[in-house]
């Protein structure tokens, strides 16, 4: 009978040799495996000992230095010598100038119209801190007036959020506006309405100029804890378009749009930030009888500075320019006072440039316009 192993013709068949080669491959590798697994066990088993006796040995150390640690008395602390240092000797004989250590680079130029003054610090931060007051202001003694309201929510949308609005009315036959929008602007108490005195009356610019500059300071004292106050008059605007704002200026003591030869000098008071406590200081010690309150008050401050006092801070003509406009020409400023009729034919026709720039001029038209 021929063997399973081998073919018909008596010769082994291939792939059962195979399978046996494979089996044994097998069994040699099993055997192998439980070798290296025997050898692991002995290694893991030599390193447990090991780790045992690392820590009886640990054990032993930290118990050593803790007693003698408790048994053995600290050392006393040894005093250290310090070198001192030999007193400094001054050579009484110098001669010091008082004059010599003030600060002398504020110095202010002596004309408006001379080069723009430069201070080595501003007295305020242009960033206002919280706990500063700002505050614009408007004098009008009836809220009646039809441009009031639009202008008043004009000055509020554009001015900075830490600037409150205040109104000065008359206390006499006072009369609440209806607008909602008015209303709305009370409620958020950002607007306060203030009376002036029963027997103030404005009947012309003369009566507010004497009010402004005389009635023993009775504005400027009520509004003595802002910082800076922005007075500003229905016939004024700031512009949305400026790339500057109100926080820009308040270093200045006062600053408004700088008056043409012809007609005067200093700032107008017409859209003008002012300093209220040196104000009041300039109603108190000075001696007003007629004349515009706003050139009476920038002769009186500039008399200070040219005095010596150097905390008067007064800008110049091209700074004042970018604040405001009025009868001297300036590209793109802050605001405006009278556009309509100072650039409507009298001083140049210009108000195209002026409208395409500050298109909220056209709530001006009506005021004082010729």
């Amino acid at each position: 009978m021929p063997s399973i192993l081998s073919r018909p013709s008596g010769r082994p068949r291939a792939e059962l040799l195979l399978l046996v080669m494979l089996t044994c491959m097998l069994l040699v590798t099993y055997s192998s495996l439980q070798s290296a697994r025997s050898e692991e066990e002995s290694v893991l088993e030599s390193l447990t000992k090991v780790s045992q006796h690392q820590y009886n040995s640990i054990t032993s150390t930290i118990t050593s230095i803790i007693q003698a640690t408790s048994t053995t008395p600290l050392p006393e602390p040894t005093s250290i010598q310090l070198d001192e240092d030999p007193l400094l000797q001054f050579d009484s004989s110098v001669q010091i100038d008082p004059d010599a250590s003030l600060d002398k680079t504020d110095s202010p130029p002596a004309e408006l119209d001379t080069v723009e003054n430069e201070f080595s610090h501003d007295p305020l931060d242009p960033a206002p801190s919280s706990n500063k007051i700002f505050k614009a202001v408007l004098i009008e003694t009836s809220l009646n007036s039809p441009s009031l309201i639009p202008i008043l929510l004009h000055f509020s949308s554009i001015l900075p959020a830490h600037w409150s609005l205040v109104i000065f009315t008359s206390p006499n036959n006072f009369t609440l506006p209806h607008s909602v929008a008015f209303r709305n602007l009370l409620s958020s108490k950002r607007l306060d309405i203030r009376f002036l005195p029963k027997d103030v009356a404005f009947t012309d610019s003369a009566s507010v100029s004497s009010f402004l500059a005389s009635s023993h300071g009775w504005l400027w004292n009520e509004l003595i804890g802002a910082e800076r106050v922005l007075l500003f008059q229905l016939d004024s605007i700031i512009c949305a378009n400026s790339i500057t704002t109100i926080d820009d200026f308040v270093k200045w003591d006062y600053i408004g749009a700088p008056i043409d030869r012809i007609y005067g000098e200093g700032y107008n008071g017409g859209l003008s930030l002012r300093n209220p406590r040196l104000f009041l200081e300039v109603v108190q010690n000075g001696n007003y009888t007629q004349g515009f309150e706003d050139q009476w008050f920038y002769k009186a401050l500039k008399e200070r500075r040219d005095a010596g006092d150097y905390k008067v801070r007064l800008p110049g003509v091209e700074e004042a320019k970018r604040f405001s406009v009025e009868t001297v020409w300036g590209d793109k400023p802050l605001g405006y006072h009278q556009p309509q009729r100072w650039w409507n034919g009298k001083a140049g026709n210009r108000m195209g440039e002026i409208e395409e720039y500050c298109p909220e001029v056209g709530m001006l038209i009506g005021r004082r316009a010729t």
